[in-house]
């Protein structure tokens, strides 16, 4: 009777852990909440615990550097911040905070083009703070002739010019794979022109 008793208290442990999951509570420690107090105290937890909305929730390694990349970027240390944003968006590539920093800095050092990217980006990702594209950090990108109309395009970019930075990107994505060891030259040659010819 007691191993029924104790294998339905972890059951329903799971159980609660699960509702935690998707919110700030976490799995964990809703889990231990109703392993230690009781599946229905932790229920009442989980349940209590704000939900995550997705577009925010970070992803494992998100954080430290996110936190390097603030750092670097109020040291100055333009592109090494830009490095670290990089980062980010391939462990989260749903990061419109991640890309909304990525614009301000490609912006602070002149890359037009890549700043509209990661503002585009940023802005169908769901970044709505459209106040802070008047800092001074976007003084470069506000002052380029073709602003107007990328603003009066809600900040987005043009189906041509999406077309033409998705391949861009897929490529820089190949190049770091063949760079960190995961393509062979060949592999990546293939995988190449199969961009290039798309």
């Amino acid at each position: 009777m007691e191993v029924a008793i104790i294998i339905t208290w972890l059951v329903f442990s799971f159980v609660v852990g699960f509702l935690g999951a998707d919110r700030k509570i976490g799995f964990g420690a809703s889990f231990f909440a109703a392993l230690l107090l009781s599946p229905l105290v932790g229920a009442v937890i989980a349940l209590s615990s704000q939900r995550v909305d997705p577009k925010t929730a970070l992803a494992p390694g998100a954080e430290k550097l996110i936190n390097s990349g603030a750092k670097k970027y109020e040291a100055k240390d333009y592109e090494g911040a830009i490095r670290d944003f990089q980062e980010v968006l391939i462990i989260q590539p749903v990061a419109p905070n991640s890309n909304f920093l990525l614009a301000r800095l490609y912006s602070l050092t002149g890359k037009k083009n890549e700043a509209y990217k990661h503002l585009s980006k940023a802005i169908e990702q769901g970044f709505e703070n459209l106040q802070m594209i008047t800092s001074p950090d976007f003084a470069f990108l506000r002052e380029q002739k073709d602003f107007k109309d990328f603003a009066l395009n809600g900040y987005k970019l043009t189906s041509a010019e999406k077309e033409t930075d998705d391949a861009i990107s897929k490529l820089e994505r190949l190049a770091k794979l063949k760079k960190d060891g995961l393509l062979t030259e060949r592999e990546f040659e293939d995988q190449k022109k199969r961009i290039v010819g798309s």
